[in-house]
């Protein structure tokens, strides 16, 4: 089961650009670091250099020393297999351990990033609701009520189901400055507006994909850093659908990775099957 697949190939595969007046000689010359992971998964990072947007040379970094250490012990080096992917399959995160990666490559300075696991969160059942509602535009929509127990402590959250487009008027989604025209292919929030309650999520999502009888919905619940990562990466994106030559104010990306950019971050997922009985969406 490769349930983490959609959110590690957003965090891998994004390029960390950076915005300049075509002067390559402005850019800071630094290592762009980029690792989600997660429990029964070898760590798996991304290494790059930041580049100025008209620099089309290849910017992945081939000749890396990428090691990671586990509350303050070194447990082992990372070997490059392609495009700027180290990875270790005998190296798997831990609950209760705090990891440091450490990425060293000569004429950069050393990049670092501390994160840990969090604690999992199941989805305890989800109500659906067929044609729950009409867009402004007269076309139907399904809704998904995705109940869950909130555990003590501050918690960060995204959710998904599979690999759709949804939008949400649930004002836990609103108060991250999402609204129910922001159509995305994941949320990210926080427990702030139901710390410690069973919560019920809604999330919408249109009846024009094809019949199925079966839905994937993934409640994942991440650090900090995690959050913090996906929530602009969403707003990051936005600007990509834009006419690249009118001038624009990109929504800078999030980054705990010290004399460097990018992020290193947990997360735990536990994915929700929901059977669909006789479905039906386009009567």
């Amino acid at each position: 089961m490769n349930r983490i697949s959609l959110l590690l190939g957003l965090a891998l595969l994004t390029s960390c650009l950076q915005e300049v007046d075509l002067e390559v000689e402005r850019i800071p010359h630094l290592l762009v670091v980029n690792s989600f992971f997660t429990e029964g998964e070898a760590f798996r990072v991304h290494v790059s250099r930041l580049a100025a947007y008209t620099d089309l040379s290849d910017r992945n970094i081939p000749n890396a020393r990428v090691t990671i250490s586990a509350n303050g012990k070194s447990i082992g080096t990372l070997t490059y297999l392609e495009k700027g992917i180290y990875r270790n399959p005998t190296i798997l995160p831990q609950p209760g351990m705090l990891y440091q990666l450490t990425v060293e490559v000569e004429g950069y300075p050393q990049a670092n990033a501390q994160d840990s696991l969090p604690h999992p969160v199941s989805i305890d059942s989800v109500t659906y609701s067929p044609k729950a509602g009409k867009y402004d535009d007269g076309i139907d929509y399904d809704q998904y009520s995705v109940w869950f127990q909130d555990i003590p402590g501050k918690t960060w959250y995204t959710i998904q189901i599979s690999s759709y487009e949804i939008f949400s008027t649930d004002p836990v989604i609103a108060a991250e400055g999402m609204t129910g025209e922001d159509f995305v292919t994941w949320f990210a929030f926080s427990d702030t507006l139901f710390s410690n309650q069973h919560y019920g999520l809604r999330i919408n999502m249109g009846d024009y994909y094809d019949d199925m009888d079966k839905r994937r919905i993934l409640l994942t619940s991440g650090t900090y850093h995690y959050y913090q990562y996906l929530k602009r990466l969403l707003k990051h994106d936005s600007y990509s659908w834009q006419d690249p030559f009118k001038p624009y104010n990109p929504f800078p990306l999030y980054s705990n990775v010290k004399n460097g950019l990018g992020v290193f971050a947990g997360f735990r997922c536990r994915p929700y099957d929901l059977n669909i009985p006789n479905p039906d969406y386009h009567e």
